[in-house]
């Protein structure tokens, strides 16, 4: 284990040497600079019901999108939240862009 850990802490400070960017950054300085999502990688996301995995994981995807990138979003909750809570995100992002002029 104490070398795979060495491994992947080599591949991350070779990636940042050699410039590597990751497109599937968060925006979170001290988060992205690990690199945790990489293109072809499974994500699960668990914890407590109501602390906000939902809204995380369709904020990155609906960033993601934005780019261009391919993401899939699988979920036990109804359609119907997923719908209102990402049209609550895009509604929160029209404000902040609104704001902004």
């Amino acid at each position: 284990m104490e070398q795979s850990i060495k491994e992947a802490i080599a591949e991350i400070e070779k990636r940042h040497a050699d410039g590597y960017e990751n497109p599937y950054r968060l925006g979170l300085h001290s988060y992205d600079k690990l690199g945790h999502f990489e293109r072809g990688s499974l994500v699960v996301l668990g914890g407590e019901s109501g602390h906000g995995k939902s809204m995380l994981s369709l904020n990155m995807a609906h960033k993601w999108l934005k780019k261009g990138l391919r993401v899939v979003y699988f979920s036990f909750e109804k359609n119907l939240e997923i719908e209102e809570r990402i049209e609550k995100i895009e509604d929160r992002l029209e404000e902040m862009e609104s704001e902004k002029h």
